[in-house]
């Protein structure tokens, strides 16, 4: 399950995951897992690949850990989760590191909950210099 915000809705680096997948022979033992499967972007990638997402432009990972992520859990039920969040947590919502770490703990524990042998990968933030 891809999970996040507009990084993970909107840029493409689903596409590029699921071409991975494809060259390296596993994507027809994967499924991408989540409530959304838009393209807003119109990401061009492996034709055909999966396009289903969590992720939530303008989300943060507060409000997902509190508000959002048990009932995608329960609806989805991942395998393995793929996370990036945090910066509308600090642009928009001005929180501090300490709150969001404890968001992703939070989150953590309840994919635990959900998948006591769930893969979780955490991905840093994107930067993008201009």
């Amino acid at each position: 399950m891809p999970l996040g915000d507009s990084i993970t809705e909107i840029t493409c680096w689903r596409t590029t995951v699921w071409g991975n997948l494809v060259n390296a022979g596993l994507a027809s033992r994967v499924d991408f897992v989540g409530s959304m499967s838009n393209n807003p972007q119109n990401c061009q990638g492996v034709s055909g690949w999966d396009q289903n997402h969590e992720g939530h432009s303008g989300y943060q990972s507060v409000d997902i850990a509190n508000n959002n992520l048990q009932g995608w859990l329960n609806n989805a039920k991942p395998d393995i989760v793929h996370f990036m969040l945090g910066t509308n947590d600090i642009v928009s919502g001005g929180k501090d590191a300490t709150t969001i770490l404890n968001s992703y703990t939070k989150m953590v524990g309840l994919m635990r909950n959900s998948n006591s042998r769930m893969r979780i990968i955490v991905s840093g933030l994107v930067a993008v210099y201009a």
